[in-house]
């Protein structure tokens, strides 16, 4: 029974992102979005961007890639103004101008990329 148990702990400790947010594989790091400011449509909001290293949950650290964030709304097939992504400390960005042209389910495109290309993304859903 005691091996079963610890066979357990470890499979569970080799899968991070069950402990994040979001996950971004590529750099074994953690996404967590705090909004700062939750808009309705069509105004402005703010949200806090914290990386953390995906094994120790508590360290913050700044990814290798630029991170970038997309609004899109797949239901309608088009997307928003862009969002502004300012540096704040290790590991932490503010992205404002969040605006939401209506209202409606819409996605949050959270990507790292390398100059123009998209190393990797992960998508967060929202009802506005």
């Amino acid at each position: 029974m005691k091996q079963v148990l610890f066979s357990l702990v470890l499979a569970m400790a080799a899968i991070p992102a069950l402990a994040c947010d979001l996950y971004f594989k590529s750099e074994d790091v953690c996404l967590n979005v705090k909004w700062e400011v939750l808009p309705p449509a069509r105004a402005n909001g703010t949200m806090l961007l914290t990386f953390t290293d995906a094994k120790d949950a508590g360290r913050v650290v700044t990814p290798k890639y630029t991170p970038n964030v997309i609004l899109w709304m797949t239901s309608m097939g088009h997307g928003s103004k862009p969002v502004t992504l300012n540096f704040v400390e290790e590991g932490k960005f503010r992205s404002t101008n969040v605006f939401f042209v209506m209202g409606g389910p819409w996605d949050i495109k959270f990507q790292l990329k390398d100059g123009n290309n998209v190393v990797e993304e992960v998508v967060q859903k929202i009802k506005i």
